[in-house]
């Protein structure tokens, strides 16, 4: 049975928690956006996915390109066919939203390999879709996948204007 002595005591002890409960609910809330933030100049502007970077720069990373199939885009994606590897370049993908978040010289990224294939997705502007390109990449050379697309990545971000 609660008594009015008990009832008071309660009442006083939920006084003292509900501010560290607030507390904790705004902490909570804030951390809960999953999407990187960062903070940098470089812009996407209105290319395509193929127009992020040259061929002849991807050739430095992968070998020589497949002469005989070029480039080609389908949808927001830029697919590649190289000695080494066939990359695929994305803008609008958010390929790696279940990925562990990270930055590349500054700015938010996100990855997530899976089967020695890893998806980097590089967040110029915070939950701004158009402002996003991604990378897909496998294992080469006894690099890791993530290795390498963070590579590729930090390449485009090279050349991106800003």
């Amino acid at each position: 049975m609660i008594t009015k002595g008990t009832r008071d005591v309660n009442r006083h002890n939920w006084a003292r928690k509900i501010p560290a409960v607030l507390l904790l609910a705004v902490v909570l809330t804030s951390c809960g956006d999953e999407s990187p933030g960062s903070v940098t100049n470089k812009r996407l502007s209105d290319q395509g996915p193929c127009d992020l970077v040259k061929v002849e720069d991807l050739e430095k990373i992968f070998g020589p390109a497949d002469r005989d199939d070029p480039p080609r885009q389908e949808g927001p994606q830029c697919f590649y066919i190289f000695e080494k590897d066939a990359p695929a370049i994305g803008r609008r993908a958010d390929a790696a939203r279940h990925g562990t978040s990270f930055e590349i010289d500054g700015v938010a990224a996100k990855k997530y390999e899976r089967n020695n294939v890893c998806a980097v997705d590089v967040w110029l502007v915070p939950n701004d879709i158009n402002q996003q390109f991604g990378v897909v990449t496998g294992e080469m050379d006894g690099k890791g996948s993530c290795d390498v697309g963070i590579e590729v990545a930090r390449l485009i971000l090279t050349k991106l204007p800003g």
